[in-house]
């Protein structure tokens, strides 16, 4: 398996007492990484390069009743289905070319980078992948991991 290293990563948004839960924020129906929203607490909140050396994204000042959005783009030079590992603590949400993929259960639960195994369709070329990330209290973070091996 290889995880996705880069992401894109905004949010705090709020989400009281796990209220939002199923509250579409604005990165859900579209992603533009050069705007500019108004997140938790009335603050302004932007998109943020991030690269990590491990499977696990944590987004970078986590609080608890928030949600965080992960953004990244993963090139197939062909058609094909691919076996992903995911992971998100608590709940977590997954569009690959804006259709949803996966929903992980609501309640509250720990990290493990291997929650679901998922099989995924990849277009030729570019696919816009977005990762919805709730926290109910303590650490958050998710994680995407690709089968490399063909399936052929």
């Amino acid at each position: 398996l290889m995880y996705i290293d880069t992401w894109y990563i905004i949010g705090p948004f709020e989400n009281p007492n796990r209220a939002s839960l199923n509250k579409a924020f604005l990165p859900e129906s579209l992603v533009d990484l050069d705007a500019e929203y108004t997140g938790k607490g009335d603050q302004k909140i932007a998109w943020k390069y991030w690269r990590v050396n491990k499977p696990r994204i944590n987004p970078p000042k986590p609080g608890s009743y928030e949600v965080y959005y992960g953004y990244t783009e993963l090139y197939s030079d062909k058609e094909r289905a691919v076996w992903v590992a995911l992971g998100s603590d608590d709940q977590g949400k997954l569009w690959i070319n804006e259709e949803l993929v996966w929903v992980s259960p609501s309640e509250p639960k720990a990290f493990k980078e291997d929650e679901q195994f998922q099989l995924v369709n990849l277009r030729k070329g570019v696919n816009r992948l977005l990762f919805r990330l709730e926290n109910a209290g303590g650490l958050m973070g998710f994680s995407m991991m690709i089968n490399t091996m063909p399936m052929e």
